[in-house]
């Protein structure tokens, strides 16, 4: 089962400020692709990456967002394991 992680555990919130220029970072060590994708109400996308290759690839996105709010994130191909919380603060 596949879930996105970092040193402080498996698919961990995150906190964003709004009107400045988040950077979310990526590595792939696993040996299948994913995507990142943040997500809307009624389930529209609000931002997504490009597929994140096998093999410890890396990639990083670049957010601003504009408003504050809670919002959810998944992978594009593992939508059941790797999902959480994006928290907009001000």
């Amino acid at each position: 089962t596949y879930r996105w992680s970092t040193s402080t555990g498996s698919n961990p919130p995150i906190t964003l400020t709004a009107n400045v220029a988040n950077v979310i970072q990526f590595t792939n060590p696993t040996d299948t692709k994913h995507a990142f994708i943040i997500g809307g109400s009624n389930g529209t996308v609000v931002l997504q990456s490009k597929d994140i290759v096998p093999g410890l690839s890396a990639g990083k996105l670049s957010i601003t967002p504009n408003r504050t709010g809670v919002f959810e994130y998944h992978c594009k191909y593992h939508p059941d394991t790797m999902k959480g919380i994006v928290t907009v603060e001000p």
